[in-house]
């Protein structure tokens, strides 16, 4: 198929969309819209929703075992405190270290995502950059901590039991690290050491045309930090320009919050 037979056929197609009403032309945009932004969904937004998902079973994965080492150092941490030993003592500086490989390899699995501060900065500025696209609200979500939670109460009362004779064993303790501080209970001590992946979420609601949509998505895709899509959502409002919903957020293990 030559070049001047691709002119033909344009030139048809377009004598044939001239002849439609108003209404129709509407329609017919419409409907090439929506098959364009599926064909964009299946092409990008599903794989990324996959990967996504994929991370996101590590991250509660990692949390499992963090959460299950936190419960046992504090079980150790109750036994020292009424009877302290050399044996129980490296086995909680052995507990202490494979926490802290986890806590880095739940640094690592960060590391590439924006930060929770940044995320809200820089869809301003990829916005300002983008033509023909205005805001019309910015949304920002509460942080929302992705693991299970089981409260402190109910982890002491499973592992500590009251001692009937107390005794002042200050002496005995004196030596061990301020960790074990007797001020320091343990459900504070597992509460200090059950690390969190925060999600932080940014709603934006954008109008402006399918175009410059499409040109924001893509300034997004080439920056180098990496954050995950939740939805997008486009609605015709007055041809050819419509409203965009869309939804994106960062994970961390801070909690703090975006300003």
């Amino acid at each position: 198929m030559n070049r001047d037979h691709l002119l033909k056929r344009w030139a048809q197609w377009q004598a044939q969309f001239s002849k439609l009403s108003f209404r129709e032309r509407i329609l017919a945009g419409a409907g090439v819209f929506g098959l364009l932004l599926m064909a964009w969904h299946f092409a990008f937004l599903a794989p990324a929703i996959s990967e996504q998902e994929r991370l996101q079973q590590r991250f509660e994965q990692a949390q499992k075992e963090l959460k299950s080492l936190g419960m046992e150092e504090q079980a150790l941490v109750s036994a020292m405190s009424s009877d302290p030993s050399l044996v129980l003592r490296k086995r909680v500086d052995n507990l202490q270290a494979e926490l802290n490989a986890l806590d880095q390899h739940v640094q690592q699995m960060s590391a590439g995502l924006i930060s929770a501060q940044r995320l809200p900065e820089l869809l301003q500025a990829i916005l300002k950059e983008t033509s023909g696209l205005e805001l019309v609200a910015m949304r920002i979500a509460a942080p929302q901590k992705l693991s299970l939670q089981t409260t402190a109460k109910e982890s002491e009362d499973e592992l500590i039991e009251p001692d009937p004779e107390p005794v002042n064993r200050s002496q005995e303790i004196a030596g061990l690290t301020p960790f074990f501080d007797k001020a320091t209970t343990s459900a504070e001590i597992a509460e200090a050491r059950v690390a969190g992946v925060y999600r932080h979420s940014v709603r934006l609601r954008l109008h402006g045309t399918y175009f410059s949509v499409v040109d924001f998505l893509q300034r997004l895709e080439k920056l180098e930090w990496s954050f995950y899509w939740e939805f997008i959502e486009y609605q015709v409002d007055a041809y050819p320009r419509g409203d965009v919903t869309l939804e994106v957020y960062t994970l961390s293990t801070e909690k703090g919050v975006m300003e």
